[in-house]
């Protein structure tokens, strides 16, 4: 059998839904590895010794995440647990609103206010410009621009 894929603890406390969504996830990218085993079992040794190579060059179960396509993991992670945690942090916001307002005009307007001035959590991704400062940033651009030395010459 390959390594079984855990997902390590954070300084966040996760509820106990979504630690259930954790191990959800660990449960069937393990379960994944299993049908993948039984349906290529030639291909186990081959894959192992590929983890290795990658293990050399510094990829591991920490950092793996930096070398998937941004989109991929954008759209089917990310997003996910950030509309989700929004929701969350939302409605939790607007029961404060409604819990403190001393009578029914103040609650409309602080509610109103407070909607108002919300941003699509795509929106505050796409204005992010942090990545920048990421290690692989500065070799990838670095790369592109010796390959674009090299086409023109």
């Amino acid at each position: 059998h390959t390594q079984r894929y855990t997902f390590g603890t954070s300084p966040l406390k996760l509820s106990n839904n979504r630690k259930k969504h954790l191990e959800s996830l660990q449960k069937s990218v393990n379960l994944q590895i299993d049908a993948l085993e039984k349906q290529f079992p030639n291909d186990i040794e081959p894959v192992i010794k590929i983890g290795k190579e990658l293990n050399q060059l510094g990829v591991n179960s920490e950092n793996t995440y930096l070398f998937i396509q941004g989109h991929t993991i954008e759209n089917s992670v990310i997003l996910a647990f950030l509309q989700s945690l929004c929701t969350i942090l939302r409605s939790n916001k607007e029961g404060e609103i409604i819990a403190n307002a001393k009578h029914e005009e103040e609650k409309r307007v602080e509610l109103n206010h407070y909607r108002n001035n919300l941003i699509d959590v795509e929106k505050a991704l796409k204005s992010n410009t942090e990545y920048k400062s990421c290690f692989l940033y500065e070799k990838i651009k670095l790369d592109l621009d010796n390959y674009m030395r090299k086409i023109k010459n």
